[in-house]
């Protein structure tokens, strides 16, 4: 019962799922590294075939990787998903590689989802009501 999503009363747990697989928040972090074998057959802008996707895939021994351009999905298990948010450093390289297509060898780290981006936290008393905030004139466009 504690790797469900609970909703925002903590008494029933959510079902979200995608892909087929439930979605659960991760519960630690990992490491990812990127090597030279992952460039190889790398595709821009494609969130299921790009170079994390690959080193996610290889690591891991994933069925299913979806990066985003803030959070990723790992599939692991026949029917479980796993999501894990991505630090500024990582969210720059996927911008990078999609609009040069080039990628350095590293180590990214995959975080936990914070209690704010958790599944479930805007459900109920905290979801958002009335008109979109100012600042997301601002923001720049996602390149995914």
């Amino acid at each position: 019962m504690d790797s469900l999503a609970l909703s925002a009363n903590n008494t029933k747990p959510m079902n979200i799922n995608r892909k087929g697989f439930k979605l659960k928040d991760s519960k630690s972090d990992v490491n990812i590294k990127v090597h030279e074998v992952d460039f190889h057959g790398a595709v821009c802008k494609d969130h299921q075939n790009c170079v994390i996707a690959k080193a996610i895939k290889r690591q891991m021994c994933a069925r299913y990787v979806d990066v985003g351009a803030g959070r990723v999905v790992i599939g692991t298990g026949k029917r479980t998903a796993h999501r894990f948010t991505l630090n500024k450093l990582a969210k720059e390289q996927i911008r990078y590689f999609d609009n040069k297509g080039a990628f350095a060898p590293c180590v990214l780290r995959l975080f936990a989802p914070t209690d704010s981006v958790k599944l479930g936290y805007r459900k109920g008393v905290n979801a958002r009501s009335g008109p979109a905030r100012k600042y997301k004139r601002n923001r720049q466009a996602p390149t995914r």
